[in-house]
């Protein structure tokens, strides 16, 4: 097995909704409730589920766009959440994000080529002017973009040449670590092809690895290595690609597998047939 590059362990998310009476109990919803996992170096784990289930909120908790409320993430033997200062930024380096909107994403005032060497130009990690341009170039030729974009604005773009800049923009540090949270869900079903490919295309070339977010069941089946799949803040199933798809155990995974849409349609986890509630209701029961 490969070296395992980021550990996850009992990560929790709650947010307080009230109190029981004037000077009660407080309340919570536990958004996400002792998720624990790993990523090893070079592999796609996809975080599964429907919407509301805890996937976004679990990867936004781990890099800290939102504080967790208890939990370690270990990354490079350091715990990630105790980090702050220049060890935070230092570390913040080698885990970057790719996100869903292609469109709200990039800044609408900045040139491509100022998008994409913002991240660089941050961490100083250039000495000429020259050196700048020359990543900048070199990461859009990776990714796809022809160099004669480079001083055109975001909206000259199509959604999918969009994405490739946010690509971008997550690569030019060379991280060890993206987040992909949804990243190709706002895009035509032709264009998803072709993002996938890219990002397993850059995997290969930089030995990257992914948390893959996804409702989309179809393409996490085409992108990953290992899928965990989560419901209600909770982790209920992890393993291989092919355990999930061939051999799920759990009912929950079964249900969300028996949810794949035919080709051309698109996935809708609030249209489940009533026959289903049952399985909400045991799911419920274990988690209370």
């Amino acid at each position: 097995m490969s070296e395992t590059i980021l550990q996850v362990k009992n990560l929790k998310k709650y947010y307080m909704v009230g109190r029981k009476g004037l000077f009660g109990e407080k309340e919570y919803v536990k958004s996400v409730d002792g998720v624990s996992f790993e990523l090893h170096r070079g592999e796609t784990l996809a975080i599964v589920g429907e919407s509301g289930c805890g996937k976004s909120t679990t990867v936004k908790s781990l890099i800290r766009v939102t504080e967790p409320t208890s939990g370690e993430v270990i990354l490079k033997g350091q715990d990630f959440l105790k980090l702050k200062g220049e060890e935070l930024k230092k570390a913040r380096r080698n885990i970057k994000m790719i996100f869903q909107d292609p469109y709200s994403s990039l800044n609408p005032r900045m040139t491509v080529r100022d998008i994409i060497g913002e991240p660089a130009d941050i961490e100083h990690c250039y000495k000429t002017e020259e050196e700048r341009e020359k990543l900048i170039l070199d990461t859009m030729e990776m990714v796809g973009l022809n160099k004669d974009f480079a001083d055109r604005y975001p909206h000259e773009f199509s959604g999918g040449q969009r994405q490739r800049i946010g690509i971008a923009r997550a690569i030019i540090l060379k991280p060890e670590i993206i987040i992909c949270d949804e990243p190709v869900s706002a895009l035509d079903v032709s264009v998803q092809a072709k993002i996938i490919n890219l990002l397993k295309e850059l995997q290969q070339k930089l030995n990257i690895s992914y948390i893959f977010i996804s409702h989309d069941l179809g393409v996490v089946k085409h992108i990953a290595d290992r899928v965990m799949v989560m419901y209600r803040g909770h982790v209920v199933e992890e393993g291989t690609r092919d355990e999930i798809f061939s051999h799920p155990k759990h009912d929950y995974t079964k249900l969300l597998l028996r949810s794949i849409p035919k080709i051309g349609e698109k996935m809708d986890f609030e249209a489940f047939d009533s026959s289903y509630q049952a399985c909400y209701d045991e799911l419920d029961k274990e988690n209370s």
